[in-house]
């Protein structure tokens, strides 16, 4: 039932006055409702990113879609959280498809 596809993943770069670079990455993950979006939110938040790590993630559900967005003062941390959460994400999908019933409201 779920497409494997990320509609939109963008890397930016962003300069302060301090010159402190940060790096972001939003993506939207549609799901086939509203509700199988707002379990993978819930299953993803539990885990949440160390205070000292130095990024910051934020996910908000709208419709079937779940978008995530991370930013981090280096790339390699953000690129470490964003496999983080996706694969969280994806082991939450194989669960749903596996035990989720179809029938439910």
């Amino acid at each position: 039932w779920y497409q494997r596809r990320v509609r939109e993943a963008v890397v930016s770069t962003q300069s302060t006055g301090f010159e402190i670079m940060t790096f972001s990455c939003s993506v939207e993950i549609p799901f086939p409702t509203e509700r199988h979006a707002r379990i993978a939110m819930r299953s993803v938040g539990a885990d949440k990113e160390p205070r000292k790590s130095g990024v910051k993630r934020e996910m908000v559900v709208k419709g079937e879609v779940l978008y995530v967005s991370i930013s981090a003062a280096e790339l390699r941390l953000l690129r470490v959280s964003i496999g983080a959460v996706l694969e969280h994400i994806r082991l939450s999908v194989d669960t749903m498809d596996m035990f989720d019933s179809k029938e439910q409201p």
